[in-house]
């Protein structure tokens, strides 16, 4: 009797292995660098461009592609700390955000994602908020 209670349950170990929830990290480049100019400068006028580095200041997840503008709420969300759940039959897209520029940086997440969460960086803050300092999602 104790041996087949001991089968049933290494099967249902091994098959319940299979079916655990995976972490895995998104990983939104830490900096970007561009370049800026003008079509046209005005009369007189002359234009001075550096190239600034726009380090990470934002992280936001969509429904679909960003494109389409349906940004997702976190469901839970602290200084420290922000928590989104998502359908598995959803297709996911991180946006990674930028310091002093519109250019932001997208892809799909795993799929079947099913919750991210993202740690904020007491210690230093942009207009956004708090700066990203660490994300795991799950799948």
């Amino acid at each position: 009797m104790n041996y087949w209670k001991l089968v049933v349950g290494l099967c249902l170990t091994y098959s319940s292995t299979g079916l655990q929830a995976k972490n895995y990290t998104p990983n939104c480049p830490k900096q970007i660098n561009r370049i800026e100019h003008i079509n046209i400068a005005p009369n007189n006028w002359e234009t001075i461009s550096d190239i600034p580095n726009n380090f990470l200041s934002g992280i936001s997840f969509y429904s679909g592609h960003p494109k389409e503008g349906a940004s997702l709420k976190p469901y839970s969300i602290t200084k420290k700390m922000a928590k989104w759940r998502f359908s598995s039959k959803e297709k996911i897209f991180i946006v990674c955000e930028y310091h002093q520029t519109g250019i932001k940086l997208t892809q799909p997440l795993a799929a079947k994602t099913t919750r991210c969460t993202i740690n904020y960086n007491q210690y230093v803050r942009s207009d956004n908020g708090f700066l990203p300092k660490k994300i795991w999602c799950v799948k």
